[in-house]
């Protein structure tokens, strides 16, 4: 008889555990749904929190490239004795490639130093230096 009933509150543990799994999932569609109150195939796949943390990741990409270049230039340096004068000098001696040496927008980085750090600078999105989505990135050696 105590077998019994231990089946029946593990049965009904298990279906008030899946009924609220249930009600957290559509409450969670509920509140993804787009301005006019239609899901499209991009929200039922992924979710609109989905999609923006990929936009910020992919914002913060040059970011993730750091550590990469830090030690292609430090291998030149090995190599060569001496910091590369541009990151151009990095891919002729096939420590990196164009994925590193240029911005998530296709333009290449400018090189310069300042005492022990690198500073690397692109004109961003829209292709204009001196405008407010400039890429500025520091990179102590």
């Amino acid at each position: 008889m105590n077998r019994v009933i231990k089946l029946i509150l593990l049965i009904v543990l298990l279906w008030l555990a899946s009924y609220a799994y249930q009600t957290l999932r559509d409450k969670r569609i509920a509140e993804e749904k787009s301005p006019d109150h239609k899901m499209d195939a991009t929200d039922l796949m992924i979710g609109r929190g989905d999609i923006q943390k990929y936009l910020d990741i992919k914002a913060r990409a040059p970011e993730f490239n750091l550590p990469a270049l830090r030690t292609a230039m430090n291998q030149f340096y090995i190599d060569k004795g001496r910091y590369p004068q541009s990151l151009s000098e990095l891919q002729q001696e096939n420590l990196v490639g164009t994925d590193i040496t240029h911005d998530p927008f296709g333009q290449p980085y400018q090189l310069r130093y300042e005492g022990k750090t690198a500073i690397l600078t692109s004109p961003g999105k829209d292709k204009q230096t001196g405008t407010e989505d400039d890429i500025h990135l520091t990179l102590p050696l």
